[in-house]
C-alpha cells in the first residue's frame, strides 16, 4: 500500500460509456463515439481467459482468480489501457487487496481517493445517501476495476490520446495524472514501474493461445505490433506488424 500524493483535481475528464468499449478478441477493434474513422486489428484468436499471470523478481506468478472478470473490463474502453496496464497498476496500488486502505485513504484494489472516486459517479445529482453507497463500493472488486480502467482512459484522452493508436506519452500521463492530479512529475516513478511491470503480465486463454502483454500500435503507420522488450519503451519499436485495415 502506498502513500498518495493530496492532490486537486482542477477538471473532471470526460469518461468514455459503456458504447465506446470495443472486443479485443474479436479481431478487429471496434471503435465507438470517441473515435474518429476506422478500425485496426488487434489480434487474432481469442478462447476464455482463464488465468492472468506477471513477473515480480524473476518468479511468475498468478493474479486471483476472482480479478480476471473485472481487468477484462477494465481493458474494454480504450486500446491504451490493456490487460496489461491494469494487472500491472492493481500490484503497484494495492497487490491485489481488495481492502487496502492507504495512509491518504485511498480505498481498495485500485486506491481510489473519496474526490476522484466521486467524480465517477453515475448520478448526475447524486444526494448525500447516494454519494456514501458510491463510495462503498470502492470495496467491490467488480465496480472498482472497471471504474480505475474507464477512468484511465479518461485521462488518456485528456492528455492527447488518440482511440485508433496507442501513444505513448499520453498513456504515461494518464498514468501520472491517476497518481499525482495535475502534478505529472510527481507520478513519473508510479506510472515508469506500471509500464515496467506490464510487459510480464501474459493472459492464459483456453485456446491455449497466450496474449503477450506488450501489444501495442505504430503510431505512424497504425498498425498493430508486439514490442519484443521492456527496454524498447519509449524508443522506435522493431516488431512484426500485424496488418492494418
Amino acid at each position: 500500500m502506498r502513500s498518495r500524493p493530496t492532490t486537486t483535481i482542477e477538471t473532471t475528464p470526460q469518461v468514455p460509456q459503456s458504447e465506446s468499449r470495443f472486443n479485443r478478441c474479436s479481431t478487429k477493434i471496434l471503435l465507438g463515439s470517441v473515435a474518429t474513422a476506422g478500425c485496426v486489428l488487434l489480434t487474432s484468436g481469442c478462447g476464455t481467459v482463464t488465468g492472468i499471470t506477471y513477473q515480480y523478481k524473476g518468479q511468475t506468478y498468478s493474479t486471483p482468480t476472482r480479478y480476471i472478470a473485472p481487468i477484462e473490463q477494465a481493458a474494454k474502453y480504450c486500446p491504451a489501457i490493456t490487460v496489461a496496464i491494469i494487472t500491472a497498476q492493481i500490484l503497484q496500488e494495492s497487490s491485489f487487496d481488495d481492502s487496502a486502505v492507504s495512509s491518504a485513504d485511498a480505498v481498495g484494489a485500485e486506491q481510489m481517493t473519496d474526490t476522484t472516486w466521486l467524480t465517477l459517479i453515475p448520478e448526475k445529482n447524486p444526494t448525500q445517501r447516494q454519494k456514501e453507497a458510491w463510495l462503498a463500493k470502492r470495496y467491490d472488486i467488480n465496480v472498482e476495476v472497471p471504474e480505475a480502467g474507464r477512468y484511465l482512459c479518461a485521462l488518456y484522452y485528456k492528455h492527447g490520446g488518440s482511440a485508433q493508436v496507442v501513444l505513448d506519452r499520453p498513456r504515461k500521463e494518464a498514468l501520472e495524472d491517476y497518481y499525482a492530479g495535475g502534478r505529472l512529475y510527481l507520478g513519473a516513478a508510479y506510472a515508469n514501474s506500471i509500464l515496467q511491470e506490464s510487459y510480464t503480465v501474459r493472459e492464459i486463454r483456453s485456446s491455449s493461445t497466450s496474449s503477450a502483454a506488450g501489444q501495442s500500435f505504430d503510431t505512424t503507420t497504425g498498425a498493430a505490433y508486439n514490442i519484443s522488450s521492456p527496454s524498447e519503451i519509449g524508443t522506435t519499436y522493431q516488431a512484426s506488424l500485424i496488418s492494418a485495415t
